[in-house]
């Protein structure tokens, strides 16, 4: 092999060029990701342990010493890493399947959108498995039995200053939660041709839907938690002004009282032809937004 082959080589093996060094906030988000995404993974069935900051450190490949200066203590470490893992939780929207779902039943059961009776029948059976969807959905999600075994054990948090930072990040998500919540059921309501009972009214009274109905999921989802074939148990009923009975399930019925003691239909909502026309279009526009989303969220293909 010639020397000019050689020196070659040895450059290749050999990258004389130094390494960026990263910044603090650079190592901050580094290490935070990945803390994070062990914390989800492993949730808290073995303590805080999978966040050990010194494994953290060294899997995330960043300075000891940077990682340091960033957290002189473990307990602002956990913090910041709780805290993280709380603020990186969203609610989780319907799919195309979900929308697919509910396309199918408007287009199944047009009929009967002509009779007050009818538009009943279909409005609880669409909400019916939009709820079952949504129970499934957020019970699915690893970040979602994390944020749920925080709320019930962060008051067990070995320091109290720890303890506080977590109790005062989770009721910051809450609040924005209810918040957004509150924005959906509006919409919702106004897609179907439904109103607020009295005495709810305007924002207030969405607001106050969507702190009942947030209560009332997270008591769902803690049951179903340690009971998940809870949620196929169903019983066929005739419900909440309907004609025909339907499998319900007790989470389905739950929800379904807290949306239906605060909504009704709305008188002057005409449900015309190409009011119903108008109703598959939003649908079918929701559909097309999710699954733009989904492709921008997609990796891009290998090539």
């Amino acid at each position: 092999m010639s020397h000019e082959r050689k020196d070659t080589l040895c450059l290749m093996a050999v990258d004389p060029r130094p390494r960026r060094r990263l910044s603090e906030q650079e190592t901050r988000e580094r290490v935070l990701d990945l803390a994070g995404e062990r914390l989800v993974e492993h949730g808290l069935s073995v303590g805080l342990d999978a966040v050990g900051m010194e494994r953290i450190i060294a899997d995330a490949g960043v300075s000891r010493a940077s990682a340091y200066r960033c957290w002189p203590h473990r307990e602002g470490f956990l913090a910041d890493v709780l805290v993280h893992a709380i603020g990186r939780t969203r609610l989780i929207p319907e799919d195309d399947d979900d929308i697919d779902r509910l396309l199918g039943v408007l287009e199944a059961r047009r009929d009967e959108l002509g009779t007050e009776q009818g538009r009943r029948d279909v409005v609880v059976e669409a909400l019916r498995i939009s709820l079952d969807a949504d129970i499934r959905r957020t019970l699915a999600s690893p970040k979602w039995r994390l944020l749920l075994a925080l709320s019930v054990t962060h008051r067990t948090l070995p320091d109290e200053g720890l303890r506080d930072v977590v109790a005062g990040s989770l009721a910051e998500l809450e609040r924005a939660f209810v918040q957004r919540r509150a924005r959906i059921y509006a919409a919702m309501a106004e897609l179907i041709g439904y109103r607020q009972c009295a005495p709810w009214s305007g924002d207030e009274g969405f607001m106050m839907l969507s702190e009942l109905a947030g209560l009332t999921m997270r008591g769902v989802l803690s049951r179903a938690l340690s009971d998940p074939d809870w949620l196929d148990r169903r019983t066929g009923l005739t419900l909440f002004g309907t004609s025909r009975p339907a499998p319900w399930s007790q989470p389905e019925i739950a929800m379904m009282t807290v949306l239906l003691t605060h909504l009704e239909p709305d008188p002057a909502v005409e449900w015309t032809p190409q009011h119903i026309a108008a109703t598959e279009e939003q649908l079918a526009a929701m559909a097309a937004e999710i699954s733009d989303a989904g492709a921008a969220d997609s990796p891009a293909p290998s090539r």
